[in-house]
C-alpha cells in the first residue's frame, strides 16, 4: 500500500477554507473565479485543487504567498498558519556559522 505523504482530503479542505475565510475578512464572498485570478490560475485548476487534485510545486508557491500561510500549514503538516519567523532561528545560526567556516577554511588553503 501506498502510503500518502499528505492527507488529500485535508488539504481539499483547507484551501477551500482559507479561500471562504480570505473573503470573510474583506467582507465579501470570494469565489473561485475571483481567487484564482488572484493567484495567477485557471478557475479550473483552482476548483482541482479545492476538490481532488494535488498542486505542482509551481502553483503551489503561489497558493503559499496569496494566503499568506506557511507550507507546512498548507500541506496540513502544521495547524500553525504562520509559524513564529524564530522557529528555525537557532538551527539557522548553527547551519550559517557552519558554512561560515567551511568558506574560512577553504580561503586557508587556497
Amino acid at each position: 500500500m501506498k502510503k500518502e505523504l499528505i492527507n488529500e482530503l485535508e488539504f481539499h479542505n483547507r484551501l477551500q477554507k482559507l479561500r471562504e475565510e480570505k473573503g470573510y475578512k474583506e467582507k465579501k464572498k470570494l469565489t473561485q473565479r475571483k481567487a484564482s485570478l488572484e493567484i495567477g490560475l485557471s478557475e479550473n485548476a483552482l476548483r482541482n485543487y479545492e476538490t481532488d487534485r494535488i498542486p505542482n510545486l509551481e502553483n503551489l508557491i503561489l497558493i503559499k504567498r496569496y494566503y499568506g500561510v506557511s507550507y507546512e500549514y498548507l500541506l496540513c503538516e502544521s495547524d500553525e498558519k504562520n509559524p513564529n519567523p524564530n522557529y528555525h532561528a537557532k538551527e539557522n545560526k548553527e547551519t550559517i556559522s557552519k558554512i561560515k567556516k567551511i568558506i574560512d577554511e577553504l580561503d586557508e588553503n587556497n
